[in-house]
């Protein structure tokens, strides 16, 4: 018997669970991605490139996830997911050494 507690569980890149790991972290309150990712290095080889991609991937989801209609009984989710959002924006752009996106400022979560 398997149990996920995840919307959309499936088989990839380590990276891909890390950065979707530190973000969210990070939008409840914790340390920035880049220290959780320091800490998971480590112990754990961590491939640059794929966690560029991970993490600009997960910026893009949330940028269409966070604007679609509200899901009865998920009053907060498209909140939560537009901080996701701008967490994820802004590691993607120190990642990939890109201007910082001050405009996030003004999305409300």
């Amino acid at each position: 018997l398997y149990l996920f507690d995840w919307p959309h569980a499936g088989i990839g890149p380590a990276e891909f669970d890390l950065a979707a790991f530190a973000q969210s972290v990070s939008v409840e309150g914790g340390p920035e991605p880049e220290s959780l990712t320091g800490w998971y290095a480590e112990g754990a080889p961590v491939r640059g490139d794929v966690l560029d991609a991970a993490v600009a991937a997960l910026a893009g989801f949330f940028a269409d996830a966070a604007w679609q209609p509200d899901i009865t009984g998920l009053p907060r989710l498209r909140a939560f997911q537009r901080a996701q959002f701008k967490v994820s924006l802004r590691w993607a752009a120190r990642r990939l050494h890109l201007p910082a996106p001050d405009w996030i400022a003004s999305i409300s979560s």
